[in-house]
C-alpha cells in the first residue's frame, strides 16, 4: 500500500515516503498518481492552478509555473519562486515538555575554567586565510597518527578551524571585533584540552592580539613566517601536539548537571525529512535540555 505525508491541514500537497510508480492508487487520500513520484518529492492532493500558492507544513513554498493535476508530480518544473505579501503572526501556543527526573545529568568533562566539555579535542585555528592550508594538513596528519598509534582512547581528534579572512581589513571597526570575539570563541571552547593558533606573520590578525591576555599553558602561539615557511612549522607543530597528547588524553568524564550542557543546532543540509523528523525532535529535545537550566542555540539563522 502506498502512502504519502500531509504535514499541515492548509498544505495542497503531501510528500511521498517511498518511491510511488505512476498510476498508483493512494487509499487514504483516494488520488492516483499522474507519473511516478520520487522518494521524499511531493504530490499534489488538489488541482492548482498556474499562479496559485503551492503550501507545505502550512507555509507557501512556491507558486505553480503551470497548472498542476490531482496526482501530479510537484517538482522545480512546475514550482517556482515569486514575491508575495507576508503576515507575520507570533505563535501563542504553549508547549509542555515532559519532564524526566532520570535525566538530569551527562558525562561531561570539566576544563580548568570549570566549564564542562561534551568532546576532547585539539584545536588547530588559523588567524588568517593564508595559513588554513596548514591548520589543514597538521590536522590530517595528527588524525592519522592518532589512528595508526592507537593509543589515545580519551582524544576524539584534531580539529582544523580555518576561514578566508584575517588579512586586508581594517585593524579597527565591528568587523575586527567580531573576528576577535570568534577566535576567542573558539580559543576557550570547553571541547578542546590544548589549542594551537597559527598565523602567517604579515596579517591583519596578528596573533599578538590574541595573546595579550592569556595566562593558560594549553594555548601555543605559531607564525609560519617565524618558523622558517610551510614544512617547518607543519613539523614543529605535529612535533608539539605528540609532546602534549598523553597530557591531553589524561581525562575522565563525570556526571555533570545538565544545566551547564550548552548545544548548538545547525542545519547540516537540508533535505525531503529534516522538517518533517530531525528538526521537530531536536527542538524537543532542546526544550527538555532548557527545562533542566541548560542553553540550546540555533545557528544559520536566515534558515528560519
Amino acid at each position: 500500500m502506498y502512502q504519502i505525508i500531509k504535514l499541515n491541514t492548509k498544505d495542497n500537497i503531501a510528500v511521498s515516503p517511498m518511491v510511488i510508480p505512476k498510476d498508483s492508487f493512494i487509499n487514504d487520500f483516494k488520488i492516483t498518481t499522474i507519473n511516478e513520484i520520487p522518494l521524499g518529492h511531493k504530490v499534489s492532493l488538489e488541482r492548482i492552478i498556474k499562479g496559485e500558492k503551492i503550501l507545505k507544513y502550512g507555509q507557501i513554498i512556491g507558486i505553480a509555473s503551470k497548472d498542476i493535476q490531482v496526482g501530479e508530480h510537484v517538482h522545480s518544473h512546475n514550482l517556482c519562486f515569486a514575491d508575495f505579501d507576508r503576515i507575520y503572526t507570533s505563535s501563542k501556543e504553549n508547549i509542555t515538555v515532559i519532564k524526566s527526573s532520570k535525566i538530569s545529568t551527562f558525562q561531561g568533562i570539566v576544563r580548568k575554567n570549570r566549564t564542562t566539555g561534551t568532546r576532547n579535542y585539539i584545536g588547530i585555528i588559523s588567524t588568517v586565510n593564508c595559513s588554513a592550508t596548514v591548520v589543514k594538513v597538521i590536522a590530517d596528519k595528527m588524525n592519522n597518527y592518532l589512528i595508526k598509534s592507537n593509543k589515545f582512547q580519551n582524544i576524539d581528534g584534531v580539529v582544523c578551524l580555518k576561514h578566508s579572512t584575517g588579512c586586508g581589513m581594517n585593524t579597527n571597526g565591528d568587523g575586527m571585533t567580531i573576528f576577535n570575539r570568534t577566535i576567542e570563541g573558539f580559543k576557550k571552547h570547553p571541547n578542546f584540552s590544548h589549542v594551537f593558533i597559527i598565523g602567517l606573520g604579515c596579517e591583519c590578525a596578528q596573533i599578538s592580539m590574541f595573546q595579550q591576555q592569556d595566562k593558560e599553558n594549553n594555548i601555543v602561539y605559531l607564525n609560519i613566517q617565524d618558523e622558517g615557511g610551510t614544512k617547518k612549522i607543519i613539523d614543529k607543530a605535529c612535533a608539539l601536539i605528540k609532546n602534549i597528547l598523553f597530557e591531553a588524553n589524561n581525562v575522565k568524564r563525570v556526571p555533570r548537571p545538565i544545566s551547564e550542557l550548552i548545544v548548538g543546532l545547525q542545519c547540516g543540509g537540508s533535505d525531503a525529512y529534516s522538517g518533517i523528523t530531525s528538526n521537530p525532535a531536536l527542538g524537543y529535545a532542546s526544550d527538555m535540555i532548557i527545562q533542566h537550566g541548560g542553553s540550546s542555540i540555533l545557528a544559520e539563522t536566515p534558515e528560519i
